[in-house]
Formats: C-alpha cells, structure tokens, sequence
C-alpha cells in the first residue's frame, strides 16, 4: 500500500477512535484471563498487557481497510466524521447498537413465541 493511503487509514482510524477501542478490547480480554487464571501473579499480567501495543496490529488494520476502500473513500470517510454530524455518530452509535440489540432480542423472542403458540 503507498503511504499516502496508510497515513490516510491512520487518521481515519484515529478520529473514529479506534486506539481507544483496541485498548478498551485487550484490557477485558486480558482481565477475562486473569479471572479465569487467578494463580498467576500481577507482574505477569501486567507484563502480558505491556507487551500487547495498538502499533503493533496497526498494519493488519490498515491491510483491512486498504483492501476494502479506496484512497478517496478513506479521505472522504475521515471528512464525515470530523464533521459535525460524524463526531455526533461516532458519539451515540454504541447506545444505537446496544438499542437495537435489545430490539433484537424482543423480536427473537416475539418470534419463538409465535412458534411455540402454532407448535401442535
């Protein structure tokens, strides 16, 4: 990929957050494990979370974005959410995905429901 379009991806993944959400991932992953592994100590967890950096998976990210965008899209996706309108998506799309989850879940049991009434 040429720079220009990596230093495009990483703006982009920059200004959606993305930094946060990889530190926010690998604290629970890592802290799952540690619940699960109550025998090994602090230093050792502590020292798994050091050695686990968002530098070093920045390259498998930006593979995934350069195979399915475009230079002018990455360009034109990093425009929208330093919009106003973006910066307001990038700020309630967890509640709207959690919302429609929920949604989702009164949907699915609406339906069992109905199949379970017309079961014989």
């Amino acid at each position: 990929m040429e720079d220009r379009k990596y230093e495009a991806i990483c703006r982009l993944l920059e200004v959606t957050g993305v930094p946060g959400l990889f530190v926010d991932l690998v604290d629970g992953l890592v802290e799952g494990e540690r619940i699960s592994h109550p025998e090994l100590d602090e230093d050792f967890w502590r020292g798994l979370r050091d050695s686990i950096r968002y530098e070093d998976f920045l390259g498998d990210l930006a593979y995934i974005y350069d195979r399915n965008y475009t230079l002018d899209d990455v360009l034109r996706l990093t425009e929208f959410f330093v919009s106003n309108v973006g910066r307001k998506y990038l700020e309630t799309s967890k509640d709207v995905t959690v919302r429609i989850m929920v949604l989702e879940k009164r949907l699915s049991e609406r339906i069992r429901v109905m199949v379970q009434e017309k079961r014989p």
